[in-house]
């Protein structure tokens, strides 16, 4: 049987920037994994935004992840 790779352990292996971005109210994936995911990465950072669901369908939840998007490139480039 084929062993599939576990990503929070692959994660640990990348240290370059990541962000990580989750809508309060999302149904698909947990706080908490994001979480796990942003204590795996050497340079993470996790972003809360309100009231955007799984797809961030509100133009409020879309702006806050433009902006927060743009940030993170100005920040790394």
């Amino acid at each position: 049987m084929t062993k599939h790779p576990d990503p929070f352990t692959e994660a640990k292996g990348y240290n370059g920037p990541v962000m990580l971005i989750r809508a309060d109210d999302d149904d698909q994936v947990d706080e908490e994994t994001c979480i796990r995911y942003a204590q795996g990465y050497q340079n993470a950072k996790f972003h809360k935004v309100s009231n955007g669901g799984h797809d961030f369908a509100s133009i409020e939840a879309r702006d806050k992840v433009e902006e927060t998007i743009s940030s993170f490139i100005k920040e790394h480039i």
